[in-house]
């Protein structure tokens, strides 16, 4: 598993971090990680588990990197300017992941993940 929570959200940064993380994937020891594989947006098939912390606006990205889709639990950074979204391949494994923070009001449940 990689945990990836960066200080620069650029897709540049980001493609950095997606190399590294495609390499360390590769030797991860926990054969269950080994056997988990996602596809990205072009169709790549993409073994371990990736959680990720950027911008919403990034989702596409995110989609494209590491076949990461959001979490409905939003990280809750009320000093930031920007707030974040948890992006991680592997949430039929995460259930606190799927369920909303109940210190953030969404308006719906689809504002969570959009």
């Amino acid at each position: 598993m990689v945990v990836i929570d960066p200080p620069f959200i650029t897709h540049d940064v980001w493609r950095n971090y997606a190399i590294t993380a495609k390499y360390l994937l590769k030797y991860d020891p926990d054969p269950i990680v080994q056997d988990h594989t996602t596809t990205d947006a072009a169709g790549t098939t993409r073994k371990g588990y990736v959680i990720g912390t950027t911008v919403k606006e990034n989702k596409e990205l995110m989609m494209e990197l590491f076949g990461a889709k959001p979490a409905v639990f939003l990280p809750n950074c009320a000093h930031l300017v920007y707030q974040f979204t948890v992006f991680l391949n592997c949430a039929e494994y995460c259930d606190t992941l799927k369920k909303a923070n109940p210190e953030i009001e969404y308006t719906t449940m689809n504002d969570a993940i959009q």
